[in-house]
C-alpha cells in the first residue's frame, strides 16, 4: 500500500509543481490516478483469469492490431512497388 501511496504523492508533486497546471492540477491529478488505476485493474484481472481461476470472466476481441497490420503492410508494398517502377 505504501508503494501506491508514494506513486500518487510524487503524480500530484509533479503536476502541482509544473506552472502550467495551475488551475488544473486537480483535474489532471484525477484522470491520470485513474487511467492508472484501470490499467492495474485490468492487468490483475487479466492474471487471475488465466493463471489462477482458469475462466473467462468476459471474451472481448480486439482486431485492431490486425487491421492496422494490413493497412501498414498494404502502405509499404505500394511505396515499394512505386520505388520499384520509377
Amino acid at each position: 500500500m505504501s508503494f501506491y501511496y508514494k506513486v500518487w504523492v510524487n503524480c500530484i508533486v509533479k503536476l502541482r509543481s509544473r506552472p502550467e497546471n495551475v488551475g488544473m492540477w486537480k483535474y489532471m491529478s484525477i484522470m491520470f490516478m485513474s487511467i492508472a488505476m484501470a490499467v492495474n485493474f485490468t492487468f490483475i484481472m487479466a492474471i487471475l483469469q488465466r493463471n489462477i481461476i482458469k475462466n473467462n470472466f468476459y471474451d472481448i476481441k480486439v482486431n485492431i492490431f490486425q487491421e492496422l497490420f494490413w493497412i501498414l503492410s498494404l502502405r509499404v508494398l505500394s511505396y515499394i512497388f512505386t520505388l520499384l517502377i520509377i
